[in-house]
């Protein structure tokens, strides 16, 4: 893996020294409304809800997302690569369309509802109890890793090129990603990268995080 300013440890020392911390620390109780996303998360989403005359926001996203979940955290994820991605797809459409049907603003598929599908995702297979041991490593090199300014950032300082060599923007966000082209060809860079180190995709947002924050 390649190191830039930003970056003082390489992935692979990374994750060799605090996987077992990070997937130990997976495992601490947390109250069973905790599904894995944070209200700086759910900001980002107030632009995709009404709101009264005097800018109160009609629904919360949190409450939307977490009514969907219901019917989300029942469905089992897959344990292949092509039955993972087709369980995502389905996900994320399902998410954007319930959105639309309860606060009647289109939340777009690409970046934001695979944000939070992506983070649930994570939550879940972090969580798993020690019994499920083998599922989650399987899982911990299949799943998608959340998209936000962070793992892009490290994208653009290692020369990872966007789709179509457009150059990034100054500021780096989230929004920069406007289709499932776009949002693929990430993972798919996520992945190589994560090939190259030898360590399963949970370590990228862990390792991006960690080491920018």
């Amino acid at each position: 893996m390649p190191k830039t300013k930003n970056f003082s440890i390489s992935l692979e020392d990374f994750w060799g020294g605090y996987s077992e911390i990070i997937f130990g620390y997976g495992s601490v109780p947390v109250a069973k409304s905790n599904i894995g996303i944070g209200g700086s998360t759910y900001r980002a989403f107030g632009h995709y809800v009404k709101k009264d005359e005097n800018k109160k926001p009609l629904h919360q996203p949190n409450v939307v997302f977490r009514k969907w979940n219901e019917r989300f955290s029942k469905k089992e994820i897959p344990l292949t690569a092509d039955s993972f991605s087709n369980f995502h797809e389905r996900a994320c459409a399902s998410l954007s369309k319930y959105w639309e049907k309860e606060t009647g603003v289109p939340l777009p598929p690409y970046p934001y509802a695979a944000k939070l599908v992506d983070l649930r995702i994570k939550h879940i297979v972090w969580r798993m109890p020690p019994e499920s041991r083998e599922t989650q490593g399987k899982l911990s090199y299949l799943v998608f890793q959340p998209l936000d300014a962070y793992s892009l950032r490290f994208m653009a300082d290692n020369g990872i090129p966007r789709p179509d060599d457009r150059k990034y923007p100054k500021t780096i966000r989230m929004g920069i990603i406007k289709t499932d082209t776009e949002y693929a060809y990430f993972q798919k860079q996520i992945r190589n990268i994560c090939d190259k180190a030898n360590v399963p995709l949970f370590a990228f947002d862990h390792y991006v995080w960690n080491t920018q924050s």
